[in-house]
């Protein structure tokens, strides 16, 4: 049976998609990589002052570390990466990509100047560029629409969860590192607490790599050369022929993207110099908003958008952020501005629950309106643009706003609610802008 699912005639056909449960073990894989991926990406968000002191360098430079050093080659190699997703097994692509990741973070508690470091976390970056592409790709071939929202959704939260991981994580080890100094490992020597996080993160990867091969290749799926549509001109033609529709789905989930990466960058630097709280707390406080918020929005948001497209309404997966996103920010705004942990806390729960979840409704939303020849590098483009907006400029845009307002670093709180505000403005004014076109592209399949 054939269903159609994308532009230009491009359909699902169900007779070649994996039974069930091999498409759930699926999802339970790249799950466990996801959680991985954002250990690795997010932890050094709790490691910002033991690394600044150890290298003394500046906010400014750290917000490189946090953002650029990872965006700029997570982005621009993840564009080679899709190519290669259109092209060669997908799950080869995985495991080699997430030994890369893994080795590249261990080395990250080997740098002994902010250069080094740079170059280690830019490592990082090209190691994960290929899991997202090759993941939607995978699961785009493994379930029909009418699943496809929460099976990217349970995917997505792995990002979650492993964010959840490295904060809480994160600040354990910080504290822990206050009352036993520096840690001796055999053959590498005395290293101070921020290098064993590293090392911790990034030394299963190798390993964790195999379990890409615990299931098969997915048979594509939905492909322009078995549509009776007219012939395409290739990506390129693609591009042009709906390139304002992709342009406001990148702008308005880039705002977004904003929004969660510097909550997550800042947040715990923000806690701990403006509302004096412990490594420990800060952990606690994100992980449980994240889990306890996040990851629960997560399923709501991929039931939801499941059931709307089920029923006819295609644009679910952009209306959801324009109905909700309004109505979240102020509260975020205010808990920022507020000046007590317990009010923080109650501020961001909203925005956690709404905004904080958004990948997965984004990427099934491009899988929609994108034909498989096609899918590992519009998403490579998609994740490109709205990285180098969320990681690549949002964690220094802050920090350049923070050192304006006040160059001892207390301002950290006005600054990410200024970014905050903002990026919700461009987010839900795009996302709406876009709904009449992708609905428009749906209906024309």
């Amino acid at each position: 049976m054939l269903q159609a699912t994308t532009a230009g005639g491009a359909a699902f056909d169900n007779r070649a998609a994996p039974p069930a449960r091999i498409g759930w073990t699926t999802v339970f894989i790249l799950f466990v990589f996801y959680v991985f991926a954002m250990v690795d990406r997010q932890v050094m968000a709790m490691l910002v002052d033991p690394i600044r002191h150890d290298l003394d360098i500046s906010d400014v430079k750290v917000s490189l570390l946090l953002g650029l050093s990872f965006a700029i080659f997570f982005s621009t190699i993840g564009l080679f990466m899709g190519y290669l997703v259109d092209r060669i097994s997908r799950r080869t692509l995985i495991a080699v990509s997430v030994a890369l990741w893994g080795i590249s973070c261990a080395a990250c508690g080997l740098a002994g100047s902010f250069g080094e470091l740079f170059l280690a976390r830019m490592l990082v970056g090209i190691g994960e560029a290929a899991l997202g592409p090759a993941a939607y790709s995978m699961l785009s071939d493994s379930f029909a629409p009418r699943r496809l929202s929460m099976a990217m959704s349970i995917y997505s939260a792995g990002g979650l969860v492993g964010g959840a991981i490295a904060i809480l994580g994160g600040g354990l080890i910080v504290e822990f590192s206050r009352s036993h100094g520096l840690i001796v490992l055999p053959m590498i020597g005395a290293l101070s607490s921020w290098r064993l996080v590293f090392f911790l993160t990034g030394l299963p990867g190798p390993l964790l790599a195999l379990l890409a091969f615990i299931v098969p290749e997915p048979a594509r799926t939905g492909r322009l050369a078995a549509a009776a549509g007219p012939s395409r001109t290739g990506v390129g033609g693609f591009i042009r022929e709906h390139w304002k529709l992709l342009a406001l789905l990148c702008l308005g989930y880039g705002g977004l993207n904003m929004i969660i990466n510097n909550v997550f960058a800042w947040s715990p630097t923000f806690m701990k110099r403006s509302l004096g709280m412990a490594p420990v707390d800060i952990g606690l406080t994100i992980a449980g908003l994240l889990l306890f918020c996040a990851v629960p929005g997560q399923a709501v948001i991929g039931w939801w958008t499941d059931r709307q497209a089920a029923l006819g309404r295609g644009d679910s997966y952009l209306r959801y952020f324009v109905l909700f996103v309004p109505l979240c920010v102020p509260t975020a705004i205010a808990g920022l501005l507020s000046g007590s942990p317990l009010w923080f806390a109650l501020g961001m729960a909203p925005l956690f629950f709404v905004a904080m979840p958004f990948m997965g409704a984004a990427a099934a939303a491009l899988q929609r309106i994108t034909p498989n020849e096609y899918r590992g590098r519009i998403t490579a483009l998609f994740l490109m643009i709205t990285m180098l907006i969320g990681i690549g400029a949002g964690p220094t845009l802050v920090a350049l706003i923070s050192t304006a307002l006040d160059p001892a670093g207390k301002a950290m709180g006005t600054a990410l609610a200024i970014v905050v505000a903002g990026s919700a403005v461009v987010a839900v004014v795009c996302l709406a802008a876009a709904a009449p076109l992708f609905r428009r592209t749906l209906e024309s399949s």
